[in-house]
This record gives C-alpha cells, structure tokens and sequence, in this order.
C-alpha cells in the first residue's frame, strides 16, 4: 500500500505539474526563498562568489523579485553540489521540481522519524505523512521554498541509523544536517561525545565521508568558493532576530550587544557536554533523540519558524500517543487537544503575518507538551 500510495502521489503530481507550469512565477508558493539557492548556483555555476549580495539581486530581479536588497544564502556551497540536479533548469522549473521533491523528503523524513517514536507505540506510515502534512513548520518550508526539510530528514536519519546500530549509515545523515548545523547543534555534541567515549568511529567516517567528500568536489569543480563561504560566514547577518531564545533576548533588550544572540546555545551546549562528561550516561537514541532536538532549536543562534521542521520526530511522538488505542480516551483528546491548539495558534499568526520572533514559543511549547504526555519516570506513555 506505501509503494502504491507513493506512485499514486507522483502520478497527480505529474498532472499537477503538467497544468501548473506555465502560470508558475517568482512570488508564488515554493519560490520566495528557492531562489537564493537557484541565484547562488548560476554564480557559482560560472565561477563568481555566490555569496556576493550585488550579483545576487542582479540575478534575482531578473526573475521578478521586487525586493529592494537581495536573499542571500548562508549555507555551505556543497549544497548546491547536492541540488544541482534541480537547480540546473529554468527558474519556474527548477521551483516547482523542488516543491514536489520538498514533499518527497518531507514523506522520507516522517518515515525515519516514524521509526523513533518511543517503543511501544506503532505509527502507520499514512497516519505519519497526514501528520507531517499538518505539522505547521513543515508547511511553512514547503511555502517558503526552503531546504530546512534536508536537515530533519539528516536529523530523523540519523536517529532512525544510530538507533539500529547503523553507525556509518548514521554518520552520512547526520553530515546532511550540516546544511544548518545550528539548527541542531546539540545532536552534534553528544554524538561527537559518543562516538569518543563509546567507540563508535565508523559514524565519525561516516560523516567525514560525505563532508570531506562533498566540500573536495565543490572545490574542484567551482575553485575558491569554499574561501567565498568564508568571507560570508566571517560576517553574519547579526541584524536577524529569529523565533529562538536568543532572538527574543534581542527583542526584549532593544541595544543590547548582538553577540548575546548566540548565549542560549553555548550555555545549553556547554552544560550538555559537562553533564556527558561527569555522569557519562548511556545512550539510547530513541529515548533522548526528540529532546535533544526540542531543547537545540529553541537555543539555536538562528533558526526560523520552518526551521523547526526538526522538531517532526516529537510532533510524531505526540501524534502516537492521541492514536494509541492502549492510552484512556481522556489522555488521548488531551495529547490531541493539545496538538490542535500549538497549531492552530501557530497556522493564526502565519494568516495575520506576525513576525518571525513571535514564533519563539513553538519549540518550547511542544516540549512541554512532550515532557507532559511522552515522559513519565523512566518509561514512555506509561499507561
């Protein structure tokens, strides 16, 4: 039924594809954000700094953008080596090829993050891609044009691997999160303390495979980008105050020091690895995965409302448990009612257009809701 259900979905996508496209256009869903990636690749492509904010308006007015400066792209170029493919065509094309392989990794990663729910609970695939499909941040990614779905399904993968003891498979998804490794800097560190202290040195080759790989062959076929990243990095748009703690520091202490926007994930990834170090505690992924990633977003420097796409495996822990037929009914309208209230809230600002500051709360709110429901003592939905 899932190989079915897949080749029914691109079948309509298909059609879908074949009516849309010649309507399709800069300003429309999947396009405002896409075209910092499509703009950087064609620099790149012809031996400029993709990085370079005059050549990238130049290009991104040339395809209808009306905005008075341009959208830069912060990430590491070896993102462009992997979406060349769908980069390579016409800007509508090359968007609306995106869009439909955003929802293709959307469906992989409600699958991977099927697979670390807490033991015990079973999730149907069908059950997991409606989820997914309604878990706002996922949404907003999919409007956007953004590439946020890369690092859940890196996040997902890597849990789903390291889980089963599948530390090299383990270490290549995990490298894909380094498209954002902001985002979820705290599954970095215990990993990286796992893999020292526990031995597992075939997920440090694992990912050192593909970054090492990757950044060699960017840099072979596009020499001096990797210095172009550099640069870019080496000045950050410190001006951004996105919906993370630091972001709401910023807001609430008009003048403060830009610098403090990076306070909330050195002290939570430094208390992380002390805790690691004095009590040297065993690792069970499937356990400590979501939380790991519901305490590393909302700390994170920067990470927009679509960026919390990695909180999908908690979402999906929720979801389970408002499903479980094991649970009272009482506790599951209560997980679900507090689902539907974090969405909804969340869908509301996104209508009246808050800004992205005020979305600080949906990572905090959903832990809470993971920590009420999911954790009890020592097990997970503890009947």
């Amino acid at each position: 039924m899932t190989a079915l259900a897949l080749i029914v979905v691109v079948a309509l996508g298909a059609v879908a594809l074949r009516r849309v496209l010649p309507r399709y256009r800069y300003g429309l869903t999947g396009t405002c954000d896409w075209v910092e990636y499509w703009s950087a690749a064609r620099l790149m492509w012809s031996g400029q700094d993709p990085y370079d904010p005059d050549s990238m308006l130049r290009i991104q007015r040339s395809v209808g953008s009306e905005l008075p400066g341009p959208i830069l792209m912060w990430n590491p170029p070896w993102l462009l080596l992997w979406l060349s493919p769908v980069l390579f065509p016409s800007f509508p094309v090359s968007a609306l090829g995106w869009m439909g392989l955003n929802i293709a990794l959307l469906l992989v990663g409600a699958l991977l993050a099927r697979g670390v729910i807490p033991a015990g609970t079973r999730l149907e695939p069908r059950a997991a891609w409606l989820a997914a499909g309604l878990f706002v941040p996922a949404l907003f990614a999919l409007k956007s044009g953004q590439t946020s779905v890369i690092h859940l399904v890196g996040a997902a993968g890597f849990l789903w691997c390291a889980t089963r003891g599948r530390d090299f498979v383990a270490g290549l998804f995990l490298a894909l999160t380094s498209v954002k490794p902001h985002v979820v800097y705290l599954l970095w560190i215990v990993a990286a303390w796992w893999v020292v202290v526990r031995g597992r040195w075939w997920m440090a080759v694992g990912a050192a495979t593909l970054l090492i790989g990757s950044a060699v062959i960017t840099e072979t076929l596009w020499p001096g980008v990797l210095a172009d990243f550099r640069r870019a990095v080496a000045h950050p748009p410190l001006y951004w105050k996105t919906p993370t703690v630091g972001g709401l520091i910023r807001t609430l202490s008009p003048g403060i020091d830009h610098r403090w926007q990076f306070a909330p994930s050195l002290l939570v990834g430094s208390g992380t690895l002390a805790y690691l170090m004095v009590r040297r505690p065993s690792i069970d992924w499937r356990v400590v995965g979501p939380p790991i990633l519901l305490l590393s977003v909302p700390t994170a420097a920067y990470g927009w409302s679509f960026d919390q796409i990695a909180l999908l495996p908690a979402w999906l822990s929720l979801v389970s448990g408002a499903l479980d037929p094991g649970r009272l009914p009482k506790a599951r309208a209560g997980i679900l009612a507090t689902l539907i209230l974090i969405a909804a809230i969340a869908a509301a600002q996104s209508i009246r257009r808050s800004d992205e500051v005020t979305f600080f709360w949906f990572g905090p709110a959903l832990g809470l809701a993971y920590m009420a429901w999911v954790c009890n003592g020592s097990t997970y939905f503890n009947k």
